[in-house]
């Protein structure tokens, strides 16, 4: 965390152009998100935003997958809750549950 690694994976999910790599790092993030320490690095480096607008995106579905995934983590803390609720995340998550073709 100290090394710059969520800044990575940060710019990855906007910066990519491949839905692969943007899973993977969702996927990355999602597991640094289990700690409140890696909650607290990934809102430091403005992480909630693409996770959220990755709901929006037309990726793939392990991308959308991985990122609601990364959000589910977040919401463990207090602040990943409020910043999920403020960007809209959380009708963005209901609309891909209800949808016929939610991963």
């Amino acid at each position: 965390l100290l090394l710059g690694g969520v800044e990575l994976l940060v710019n990855l999910l906007d910066k990519a152009g491949d839905d692969s790599v943007v899973e993977g790092a969702a996927i990355a993030l999602s597991n640094l998100a289990l700690a409140e320490q890696g909650r607290t690095a990934i809102i430091a480096a403005g992480g909630m935003e693409p996770l959220v607008r990755i709901l929006s995106q037309a990726l793939n579905d392990g991308a959308v997958a991985a990122s609601a995934g990364a959000l589910r983590n977040m919401a463990c803390g207090v602040e990943g809750r409020e910043r999920i609720i403020a960007l809209g995340g959380v009708e963005l998550l209901v609309k891909h549950c209800a949808s016929k073709d939610a991963p």
